[in-house]
C-alpha cells in the first residue's frame, strides 16, 4: 500500500489458526525479527476472523529507487526462507 510518506509492503505467509500457536512459537517469531531486519513479522488482525502471520517492510517513498525496490523484495524472500522451517513445524495436522 502506499502512503503519503511511505511505501508498505506486506507478504501473507498464512493463517493462524493453520497452526500450532504456541508461547515457544512466538517466542521463535519474535526472536527471528532481529535476523529478518529490515522485514518484520507480524500479526495482521484487521479481519478478526481471520488472522494473519504475515511480513512487513516500509520505505520512505520520495527517495525510493530501483536498487531500493530489489532490496525490499530480496529482504522479503530471505525472510519467507526464514520462517518457512518455523510454520512448517507448527503447522497444525489436519490442515496438511
Amino acid at each position: 500500500s502506499v502512503g503519503e510518506e511511505a511505501l508498505y509492503f506486506e507478504v501473507d505467509l498464512c493463517a493462524l489458526s493453520s497452526l500450532q500457536v504456541s508461547e515457544a512459537f512466538l517466542f521463535k517469531v519474535l526472536d527471528l525479527n532481529t535476523e529478518i531486519q529490515p522485514v518484520s513479522a507480524g500479526i495482521d488482525t484487521s479481519n478478526p476472523d481471520d488472522v494473519r502471520l504475515v511480513l512487513v517492510e516500509s520505505r520512505e517513498a520520495s527517495t525510493l529507487d530501483d536498487n531500493e525496490l530489489l532490496a525490499v523484495f530480496d529482504a522479503m524472500e530471505l525472510a519467507v526462507d526464514r520462517l518457512e522451517a518455523l510454520i512448517q513445524e507448527n503447522v497444525k495436522p489436519e490442515t496438511l
